[in-house]
């Protein structure tokens, strides 16, 4: 009579299921666009839910850069049972290869990139890359008091000091601005020179002096 030999087999794998070993939970909105010359800043909170003490580290991403300053995540950070930090991502238009969809990737630094998490599909990066902003400002000269300025009847910003201003509002190439006083100050009499124009791919300073 033959035998038969069984053999059991058993196959391991490191795609990693069930509930993750650590999250990242978002703190800011993570689809956002960001200014092909500008910056954005994306913020997760990532969350040891292991008993067991892990080194982490966010693998990297080309545009993107981990800020580690402050109370913020290292680079690698260490988490205990049910410790957490901010991962805060500091993101440069000029530096994007491309638009980013997906991550940020936190692995174990033991596990040599083995053992990694990133957040839900719908926290994930989803970073486009958006058209070039540039600013409306200018000089003021002769004030006293305070002067409420506006750009195209909107982002109205009050003054009350001589010399450089810029409006928090940004443009792209192409778009009109219109700089008007909303409000004159005490006893003076406002007016703004080279007032409005086109903005054409550089920041706008007005040539001329106001008051």
């Amino acid at each position: 009579m033959k035998k038969r030999l069984f053999v059991l087999l058993a196959f391991s794998s490191m795609t990693q299921a069930g509930n993750p070993v650590w999250t990242l939970s978002p703190l800011t909105a993570t689809s956002i666009s960001v200014p092909a010359n500008g910056t954005g800043i994306v913020q997760y909170t990532v969350t040891n839910q292991s008993r067991k003490t892990h080194t982490l580290v966010m693998n990297a991403i080309q545009g993107i850069t981990q800020d580690t300053s402050g109370n913020n995540c290292k680079s690698p950070f260490t988490l205990g049972y049910l410790q957490s930090c901010t991962l805060k991502l500091n993101i440069t238009g000029s530096q994007l290869t491309g638009n980013v969809n997906g991550g940020p990737r936190v692995c174990d630094q033991g596990s040599q990139g083995l053992q990694c998490y990133q957040p839900s599909t719908n926290n994930a990066l989803n970073i486009s890359i958006g058209s070039s902003e540039y600013s409306v400002g200018g000089n003021i000269s002769g004030l006293t008091g305070t002067v409420y300025l506006e750009n195209n009847n909107t982002n109205q910003q009050p003054f009350n000091s001589n010399g450089p201003f810029v409006f928090t509002n940004t443009l792209i190439s192409g778009q009109t601005y219109s700089v008007t006083v909303a409000a004159q100050p005490n006893n003076q009499t406002c007016s703004v020179s080279n007032a409005s124009g086109v903005i054409s791919n550089s920041n706008m300073v007005l040539s001329q002096k106001l008051l």
